[in-house]
């Protein structure tokens, strides 16, 4: 869990429409690291900086800058730096190496590289200091304080291909943000559960008990999203300069204030973005990481720029325009046909279909009119012999949580079962539950919250 510096106060409020800010504020190239790709910034509760490039770990305090490495390390290209609960470092490299720098300076290592020589995309303490570490193209893996670990690889544990990002918040749940969606694993399970996205995830952060992420949707589009109270997603809109950018981090300042690493810097405050580029001393268009340190100042590690400041001053604020409103709405994911719409086959793999069929009140019996629907699907499955079937089962949100878990499982097995009975091959068919993590319609009306007792398929080819 990135420890960022003592937060005070909370500055997200959505009441009001925002506009953009001239800024009086520069951005600072940070002459003291002169290398020129900074993947990664931390800050300690001493106020130093800890900034992890290509070439190896820096201290950075007041004005000076010092290259540290390992005992006998030569040479340590740093993928990313965090800090835990106590105060150590801790950094991860290209090649699975993870290394630990106490707070009373004393290195530790750590060789992941049994499980093969990856790049580490993400690097998490919890606060039951169980280190996990996310390599980019093969998994998670997790150390626990007694030495003892686990491998959860992708395409097994994981349905996924890639990792962007990890994080451990203060409930003990890990989340991951993959190519594939957000996925989270929370403390005493073993599986991994897909939570609401299913697109690119690119950065996690929590803040005054709210998760927030950034994603890029399959067209391209830039999102922000806040998960409130870790109950409620809710999307933020993004400033119309980086609504096509790869968002790589999310970090807050000393008042509360968001802050993203895209194309330009962007700070949301009170419900205003401000925005730094070029002509404000930022000399990058592609920011990499995005930290806080305790006097609110603001350090950017950048893509073949090097590191970035934006220093705290008093500035005059001027109105201006161009960038829509923030706005907080609830999830709204549409199922986009149904099974008796299909045409094209080829056209709908990989898509979520809705099937019209229905169940008992809080039961997973299968009532008689959904038959039809289901010898449809079970035409098109013999029809089409190199399809498979993800079948998801999904509820409101009304009622237990866990309970909703179980029926949407339950009755997604029920349609498995009617399947296998008509002859389809079990293997060619797979189940999965998201309880009501993807409402499509309004829980709250009780008149849309139907819409979100459903069932749905995904046809992809073997």
């Amino acid at each position: 869990m990135k420890q960022p510096a003592l937060l005070l106060g909370f500055s997200l409020f959505f009441c009001s429409p925002p506009f953009l800010q001239a800024q009086n504020s520069q951005v600072y190239a940070v002459s003291q690291i002169s290398d020129k790709v900074v993947n990664s910034v931390a800050v300690d509760f001493r106020n130093t900086k800890w900034i992890g490039t290509e070439n190896g770990l820096y201290e950075l305090s007041g004005d000076k800058a010092n290259r540290i490495l390992p005992p006998k390390i030569q040479k340590m290209a740093v993928s990313v730096v965090t800090i835990d609960e106590l105060g150590n470092r801790w950094i991860g490299t290209y090649n699975s190496q993870v290394f630990c720098l106490k707070d009373n300076n004393e290195w530790q290592t750590y060789n992941f590289n049994n499980f093969g020589n990856h790049w580490i995309s993400g690097l998490d303490i919890d606060l039951d200091q169980t280190i996990w570490v996310a390599a980019y193209e093969y998994g998670v893996i997790k150390q626990t304080a007694d030495g003892q670990q686990a491998v959860f690889a992708l395409n097994e544990e994981i349905d996924a291909l890639k990792i962007y990002t990890l994080f451990a918040d203060h409930n003990n749940t890990v989340w991951i943000g993959t190519e594939k969606g957000l996925f989270a694993l929370e403390k005493g399970e073993k599986k991994w559960k897909r939570v609401e996205f299913k697109t690119t995830i690119n950065a996690i952060a929590e803040y005054d008990g709210n998760l927030y992420l950034t994603l890029l949707t399959e067209t391209g589009e830039a999102q922000f999203w806040t998960y409130k109270k870790m109950e409620d997603w809710s999307q933020i809109t993004l400033p119309e300069a980086i609504s096509r950018d790869r968002i790589k981090e999310i970090a807050f300042d000393t008042q509360g204030n968001c802050w993203l690493a895209a194309s330009q810097i962007a700070c949301l405050e009170q419900s205003n973005w401000k925005l730094y580029d070029k002509t404000k001393g930022f000399g990058s268009e592609a920011s990499l990481d995005v930290a806080a340190d305790l006097q609110g100042n603001i350090w950017v590690g950048t893509e073949g720029k090097g590191l970035f400041q934006v220093r705290k001053e008093n500035t005059k604020v001027v109105e201006g325009a161009g960038i829509k409103p923030v706005v907080i709405e609830p999830v709204r994911k549409q199922t986009q046909m149904t099974l008796a719409e299909i045409t094209d086959v080829q056209s709908m793999l990989n898509k979520d279909i809705k099937l019209n069929i229905g169940f008992e009140q809080s039961k997973a019996i299968l009532l008689s009119q959904s038959l039809e629907e289901l010898d449809r699907l079970v035409a098109l499955l013999q029809k089409n012999l190199m399809l498979i079937v993800e079948v998801a089962g999904h509820t409101d949100n009304i009622g237990n949580p866990v309970a909703n878990q179980a029926l949407s499982e339950e009755r997604s097995k029920a349609v498995k079962q009617y399947l296998v009975q008509k002859g389809i091959q079990t293997d060619r068919i797979t189940t999965i539950g998201y309880g009501g993590s993807y409402p499509l319609a309004d829980n709250k009306n009780e008149k849309t919250r139907p819409f979100n007792r459903r069932v749905e398929i995904r046809l992809m080819k073997k």
